[in-house]
């Protein structure tokens, strides 16, 4: 009874499929239908995973996001006593145009792996904090 009951409160994070190169712009959509109808609550979290990486180009050093997962956002929802996705949240998300499925089965979809979740955040924040140096040399440059 009682493990129900903290599944009640309990968040998860599920990956979903968009269209390459318009992650930023559906992450956007979703949290603004989100707090359209208040469900903002339900879904706290809505990323789309990158790493900064600081890069020499032309012989001058510039900062980017690079996706890590192109075409993929993850997203944060409490799920409900049965520890599935409220229906209201499911279908909001669902019929969000621009937004493909859940990666996962149709109706279960499969929740990512805490470890998982760890390591892309704590490698979000890594970058940020630290961005990783990427020289592009090709043989024979010099």
């Amino acid at each position: 009874m009682e493990s129900s009951a903290s599944n009640a409160a309990q968040s998860r994070w599920f990956v979903l499929r968009v269209a390459s190169n318009l992650e930023k712009k559906m992450r956007d959509k979703l949290e603004r239908r989100l707090k359209a109808v208040g469900l903002e609550e339900q879904v706290p979290s809505v990323l789309v995973p990158t790493e900064t990486i600081s890069e020499m180009k032309g012989g001058r050093k510039r900062v980017v996001q690079r996706k890590l997962y192109p075409g993929y956002i993850m997203v944060e929802m409490f799920l409900d006593e049965e520890g599935q996705i409220p229906e209201n949240v499911w279908f909001l998300i669902r019929e969000t145009q621009g937004i493909g499925d859940f990666v996962g089965s149709s109706r279960a979809p499969v929740p990512m792996a805490d470890h998982e979740v760890e390591r892309i955040l704590n490698g979000m924040r890594d970058t940020e904090e630290t961005p990783q140096l990427k020289i592009n040399f090709k043989l024979g440059d010099r």
